[in-house]
């Protein structure tokens, strides 16, 4: 079979269910696992890249608002590759080429390619897509067997979060303006232990104003703007530092949302402790000044203060001195960054995801669920009830992850 991705999500998906010798294109955006990195492109954006966030939403207003296509779409490249099957998306027309657009070039296609859009809304729409993609892609046993994998993960968060405090939790999916986290989002923070207070379970992301956002008196803001990596959002938290200070909440991140949020497929659920690795694993500290200092874990380390004995500086961002646990960070933008192998999700093809767990931490995995919202957080846990004060007296709540 041969397989055209056109969302990165689709692209992961296919990948962990070992279908990724398959596709034989992807989208522009398609950048895990490394295997991606190397198959030729059908998309591009017509938003210019080196945009301000407010700038970024007006444009898409403008591109939208004239009923035009926010991504192109390579037809003739398209046509060469002569796929048997095209996965693509109807939920959002700002984050892939428009369900329609594929539809229509699709009935021109010479191959007369089967088009299947994959849509969820919740974290068990999207285990129950992986199922639709195995059977489309000619692998559904993969697909069953990914699902249950899953969830059998998020049994286990649930499970090590179950009778504890419950932190109130505010999403925010977009700075300028501010957008509360919606869809499967909520679904994520209720099953990490959190209660989401600004997005819907199920529903879009809506725009909301800062004084909405505070008035659901956050206990921990989490900053993930869609589709950008942890020092992309630590730097537009940073540039957004007294609206989100406002909000009142104990602590504020600062998260990769591209690897663990915007993309509704497996690595979803890597998230909360779930496919955490106690070698590599990141930490964070409090954001002082423009610097975002981290650290990670050596071999068999587990949560919480830890000095890694290492010191790397990657762009911005300073690795360095003892932190705490609490996003997962991508194993392949962590091995960029500091040098690290690179463990990749579904990147062996013969190779069914679930097969390649074999040193996940137990014990790791329900410590880093229990700190994903409790940590920083005033009396959920010890090391929380304290906050360092920087240098105006201020409580720092400031954290960033993966």
């Amino acid at each position: 079979m041969r397989i055209a991705s056109l969302v990165p999500s689709a692209t992961e998906a296919l990948f962990a269910l070992g279908a990724g010798a398959e596709v034989v294109a992807v989208t522009h955006e398609c950048d895990h696992p490394a295997e991606a990195l190397r198959l030729p492109r059908l998309t591009r954006s017509v938003i210019p890249p080196g945009l301000e966030p407010a700038e970024v939403d007006a444009r898409v207003r403008e591109v939208t608002g004239r009923g035009d296509a926010l991504y192109e779409l390579d037809e003739p490249a398209l046509a060469r590759l002569a796929p048997d099957l095209i996965v693509t998306q109807a939920l959002c027309a700002v984050c892939a080429v428009s369900y329609d657009d594929v539809r229509t070039v699709a009935g021109r296609l010479p191959s007369k390619p089967h088009v299947i859009s994959l849509d969820p809304n919740t974290v068990p729409e999207v285990l129950d897509d992986l199922v639709r993609l195995g059977d489309a892609a000619g692998v559904r046993e993969r697909g069953e067997g990914l699902r249950a994998e899953l969830r059998q993960r998020l049994d286990r968060v649930r499970d090590a979060v179950a009778g504890e405090a419950r932190p109130r939790v505010a999403t925010v999916q977009w700075l300028a303006p501010p957008y509360a986290g919606g869809n499967w989002v909520p679904g994520m923070v209720e099953i990490a232990g959190g209660e989401s207070v600004a997005g819907e379970p199920g529903r879009d992301s809506r725009a909301v104003t800062w004084d909405e956002l505070a008035a659901t008196r956050p206990e921990v803001a989490v900053v993930m703007p869609c589709g950008l990596y942890a020092e992309e959002a630590a730097q537009q938290a940073l540039d957004h530092r007294e609206e989100l200070e406002a909000l009142g909440a104990s602590s504020i991140y600062a998260v990769d949302a591209a690897s663990s949020f915007s993309r509704p497929g497996p690595r979803l659920i890597a998230l909360p402790g779930t496919r955490t690795r106690a070698r590599g694993l990141e930490l964070q500290r409090p954001l002082r000044g423009n610097r975002l200092d981290c650290t990670r874990l050596g071999d068999g380390e587990r949560s919480g203060d830890a000095d890694c004995g290492e010191r790397r500086h990657a762009d911005h961002l300073e690795l360095d001195g003892p932190a705490r646990a609490l996003f997962r960070i991508d194993d392949q933008e962590r091995a960029q960054r500091t040098g690290d192998k690179a463990t990749e999700v579904g990147a062996d093809a013969d190779v069914p995801y679930a097969e390649r767990e074999d040193d996940v931490d137990d014990d790791v995995e329900a410590d880093l669920a229990r700190e994903l919202v409790h940590t920083a957080v005033p009396g959920h846990d010890e090391r929380g009830r304290h906050h360092a004060e920087d240098s105006a007296g201020r409580t720092e709540r400031w954290r960033v992850g993966g």
